[in-house]
């Protein structure tokens, strides 16, 4: 079953060397990492709203939420490249910005961590909804969770699982190999939801029929809405749509969050149930978050307003401080190098995701401020870079132009104050510039390392899939 552990870290476990993340019986941990595909940062409130997402509240009060973290980006493919690499995904592109159709590779030849944990007999498996991710490389490693386990694991917990609806059915792979799980594992679930159209279940649906049926369309109407091949374009219906419907958009969307909560909770009832709580890691975050109107975007890709790029994060498991909140900026590409951490792994070549083990322990983090690296918007109109350090946010433009936010006194970023604020500026700017420039670098020596050959195979099923989830016309 793979259950040995690396020697180094019992050894380490044994010392009780924190920088290990280490089980009660000093094995490897496990590892479920489990996305929720355009998931807004507030849309999980566990103070105010708990009642929507009962089961990750519940994960939150055994672990640490992370109330300033952040994707890398406002779309999926760069967003994947930085949570599976550990890398800014601009490192990644393989056409030039300012293309509306820009694609993210990863080249066969990188060894990323599931690679390294495969080597060390961990099991690697992934169950990803959005294509998207699969296609950008970064689960190099990894073997597909779909037919795998057997079909008798489970019992009671996977036959209450609703058959009748496909969403749900798909949670059952996962529930079983958690019941006759081959240890260590590092599991990746991505559910495509809650992303538009915002259809969540019939029986999630029925407290809003009575409050739809004075707005000008069916409910199904609204539930339909979202990108080029959803029945409606959400974009180009939306400017046209009155408060109470913007208003009923947003409980749609709330719905699907409600939907995704109860799907995860088989999942985490599983680990229950088979004893495994204590010996996994699970995180659990989003690619990017939503617009409703905000800034006069809706969906997402267009900007690096906090409504798009601020995702949740939760972290629970072994060593892990229960109920702590860190309000430290962190962000995707951030993910990978903390597990490197745990799981006592060195990478092949230097990360640039910074680990926040240490904030997960309510432990100091070290003298050098955090900074959030944005990068990869797929409308460079609305914004090329961006940086994050403390309350400040710079954002570059694609004609070179900065605009600079104070998060702290201007959460709703409705003032550029850059310039107010010229040495602040320029400090920023001068470090943004240096990010760009090595990022840049290393995506001249990637695509030069992966070639043409291992590129094209991916350019028209990718331009397929991107045109489904509406990024491209």
């Amino acid at each position: 079953m793979g259950t040995r552990a690396p020697l180094a870290i019992v050894f380490l476990c044994a010392l009780g060397w924190q920088s290990v993340a280490c089980t009660p019986a000093n094995v490897p941990p496990n590892v479920l990492l489990l996305v929720s595909d355009t998931l807004r940062g507030d849309a999980i409130d566990c103070a105010a709203a708990a009642d929507r997402t009962p089961n990750l509240c519940a994960l939150a009060a055994r672990g640490v939420s992370f109330e300033r973290a952040y994707a890398n980006a406002p779309w999926t493919p760069p967003s994947s490249v930085a949570l599976l690499t550990g890398r800014h995904p601009a490192g990644y592109a393989a056409t030039p910005p300012g293309e509306p159709t820009r694609k993210f590779h990863v080249a066969d030849s990188e060894r990323l961590l599931g690679e390294d944990l495969v080597a060390r007999g961990y099991t690697a498996l992934y169950d990803v909804e959005n294509e998207l991710a699969v296609r950008s490389g970064g689960l190099q490693g990894f073997a597909e969770l779909h037919g795998r386990p057997s079909a008798s694991a489970g019992g009671d917990l996977v036959e209450s699982i609703p058959a009748d609806e496909p969403r749900y059915r798909r949670m059952r792979d996962l529930v079983r190999f958690l019941f006759a799980a081959e240890e260590p594992f590092f599991i990746v679930r991505w559910i495509l939801d809650p992303h538009a159209p915002y259809a969540a279940p019939e029986r999630f649906l029925e407290p809003l029929r009575r409050q739809a049926d004075s707005f000008p369309q069916p409910l199904e109407y609204y539930a339909g809405l979202g990108h080029k091949r959803a029945a409606q374009r959400l974009r180009e219906v939306a400017p046209g749509l009155g408060p109470p419907e913007l208003d009923l958009l947003r409980a749609l969307y709330h719905l699907e969050v409600a939907s995704v909560d109860e799907r995860l909770g088989y999942a985490l009832e599983a680990l229950r149930q088979g004893g495994l709580e204590d010996r996994t890691i699970v995180v659990f975050t989003s690619d990017h978050g939503e617009g409703f109107g905000e800034h006069g975007i809706f969906l997402h890709g267009k900007s690096y307003h906090e409504e798009l790029v601020r995702v949740p994060l939760i972290v629970a498991g072994p060593g892990i401080v229960a109920g702590h909140t860190a309000n430290a900026p962190v962000s995707l590409v951030d993910v990978s190098a903390t597990l490197h951490e745990w799981l006592g792994v060195i990478p092949a070549e230097p990360l640039q995701g910074r680990s926040f083990a240490a904030l997960a322990n309510g432990e100091p983090d070290g003298p050098e401020p955090r900074r959030v690296y944005l990068s990869s918007s797929n409308g460079t109109q609305y914004g090329l870079d961006a940086l994050i350090e403390g309350s400040d946010k710079l954002v570059r433009t694609s004609e070179g132009e900065y605009a600079l936010f104070d998060l702290a006194s201007d959460p709703a970023e409705s003032e550029n104050v850059a310039g107010a604020h010229p040495k602040r500026l320029a400090e920023l700017a001068a470090t943004l510039e240096a990010v760009v420039l090595e990022n840049e670098t290393r995506r001249t020596r990637n695509l030069r390392a992966q070639g043409s050959a291992e590129r094209v195979r991916t350019d028209s099923e990718t331009e397929e899939a991107l045109r489904a989830l509406g990024y491209v016309e």
